[in-house]
């Protein structure tokens, strides 16, 4: 098994560059980090296994917002700053996450939009409408994997200039990082549903200069549905074994990327749990193989079952 420290060593390695200065100086304005979680109904993967999507296991020991909070001290330590608050904005049917000791101390709130007719961009606005002009941020979906670290995707967006910068792929389909001034989203009305995407960047763009980093290939993955969460996982751990996070077209599919089982799951004796999870109290029998698929809290599955693509959380 690969130390979480090689881990990070290994996924960054490939995405090393020289530093340039002006995106640094622009970055050492940074003021925080925004995550947006925003769901009216709850996902269809949170509400399967009863978790936030921000605590589900990513590798051994580590969950997305885990991740996430490395990612950001690893940020601040980068730019020379001190520690970056991290606000958590959940939309109204997202289930909030549990915050551990080290989350607290390392600056990172939940705060919940409680209109369901507002919107990311409408919402971002308002959590930010009281602060200089000048604030800058780095606003990311919450419910997402890092191919890449984020120091080295920042700097990259912050060298583009812009009051807004934003990761764009080569299909034409936007990422879910930005870097914006809160100046940009003063046109942003103050009522009514402004989705950040489809409406509230126009709004900015009329108004303020925004500029794309142009990236051939996902440097994230969203973790809505089961399958997003698996292929999520799939893509991390090959990146953090220096492999392309892409399946290649003559690649075998028949070795396994990744295992996780948590603490307090039990796997028995011959149970093959491939390019899956069980999570705390799943139970897998002896004999059985689980591929793609995931095992809650609650689910049980008899000895010498096979599931494909499946969210175990009842007794099979």
């Amino acid at each position: 098994m690969i130390s979480v420290a090689k881990q990070t060593q290994a996924r960054s390695a490939p995405q090393s560059s020289a530093v340039d200065a002006r995106a640094l100086q622009r970055l050492e304005n940074l003021k925080g980090v925004i995550l947006l979680e925003g769901s009216v109904h709850g996902s269809e993967l949170a509400n399967a296994v009863g978790r936030s999507i921000l605590e589900l296991p990513v590798i051994d020991g580590l969950s997305v917002l885990d991740l996430w909070r490395r990612e950001i001290a690893d940020l601040a330590c980068f730019i020379g700053v001190g520690p970056l608050p991290c606000r958590l904005l959940l939309g109204h049917g997202s289930r909030p996450p549990v915050l551990s000791p080290r989350d607290v101390e390392a600056g990172i709130t939940v705060e919940r939009d409680c209109s369901e007719f507002r919107g990311t961009g409408g919402a971002l606005r308002d959590l930010l409408a009281d602060e200089d002009d000048s604030a800058q941020y780095i606003v990311a979906g919450a419910a997402q994997v890092l191919f890449e670290p984020l120091h080295l995707l920042a700097m990259q967006i912050a060298a583009k200039g812009g009051d807004v910068s934003l990761v764009t792929y080569d299909d034409g389909s936007p990422s879910n990082l930005s870097l914006i001034q809160q100046r940009a989203m003063k046109n942003i009305p103050a009522a009514g549903f402004v989705d950040l995407k489809e409406k509230g960047l126009a709004i900015m763009a009329a108004t303020h200069h925004v500029t794309v980093l142009r990236r051939p290939r996902a440097t994230s993955a969203p973790l809505r549905s089961l399958q997003e969460y698996i292929a999520a996982l799939r893509g991390y751990h090959r990146a953090i074994c220096g492999r392309n996070t892409q399946h290649e077209p003559f690649e075998e599919r028949w070795s396994s990327t990744f295992s996780i089982v948590e603490p307090g799951a039990a796997v028995e004796s011959g149970a093959r749990v491939h390019d899956s999870v069980v999570l705390s109290g799943g139970r897998v029998g002896a004999g059985s193989l689980l591929v793609h698929s995931l095992v809650a809290g609650s689910g049980s599955i008899p000895p010498g079952r096979r599931l494909t693509g499946a969210i175990v959380n009842t007794s099979l």
